[in-house]
């Protein structure tokens, strides 16, 4: 679910949190400004967060962190104005 604030993000996670739910507090993420991952009391998934970053063209963010030797760049790239130098 895609809200616009930090706010909404934080409201719906703590409603479902409330009502016997369980998961991660809510907050920034290298994907998105402000997420939540939570469970609902009947085991329903929810990922609610505010629009996500979509890393640069032929970023290597894909790939997950250590498989590409010696990059530690693939978890920067939501960084404002982070330029991955292997592209």
């Amino acid at each position: 679910m895609e809200v616009e604030t930090e706010g909404e993000v934080q409201y719906i996670a703590q409603a479902v949190l409330d009502e016997d739910g369980r998961g991660e507090p809510a907050g920034p993420r290298p994907w998105s400004p402000y997420a939540a991952d939570v469970v609902d009391r009947y085991g329903v998934e929810w990922f609610i967060s505010m629009p996500m970053y979509a890393p640069p063209e032929g970023c290597l963010a894909c790939v997950p962190i250590g498989e590409e030797p010696g990059c530690d760049f693939c978890i920067r790239w939501s960084e404002v104005d982070f330029i991955c130098p292997k592209v």
